[in-house]
């Protein structure tokens, strides 16, 4: 399984999904009007990173906003790493937010609550 590296611009995030280290990266600016097209490939990766796992996987997120579409591509992203959880996988995921951000911290809170993921809340 390959490596999937997209890289940001100014409405995409950088995006590092790497099966050797088990680790998921998704970091900066999510504000893509097509967050599907933009996303796709991830959940495609996703998929079939069920089946090619590491024992351990870690998730790691920081976005400084996305919009509503992007929002429900990283549901889709998240309800995919819960599965590797309901099949006894140890995933970690933490989110990294900017000091003072309550509104993130919020949004947060509600991924975790609706996927059923602790997240790991870290301010910078």
């Amino acid at each position: 399984m390959d490596k999937l590296i997209i890289n940001a611009s100014d409405k995409t995030p950088y995006i590092l999904l790497d099966p050797d280290e088990g680790l998921i990266q998704i970091k900066g600016i999510s504000d893509e009007e097509d967050a599907l097209g933009l996303y796709f490939p991830v959940l495609q990766w996703l998929d079939t990173y069920q089946s090619h796992t590491q024992s351990h996987t870690k998730v790691e997120l920081e976005f400084k906003y996305y919009n509503t579409a992007s929002a429900k591509s990283l549901y889709e992203v998240l309800k995919r790493v819960s599965q590797l959880k309901k099949h006894g996988k140890k995933v970690d995921i933490t989110w990294y937010y900017e000091q003072d951000d309550e509104h993130m911290l919020s949004e947060i809170e509600n991924f975790s609550d609706i996927t059923h993921l602790p997240i790991q809340a870290v301010e910078k």
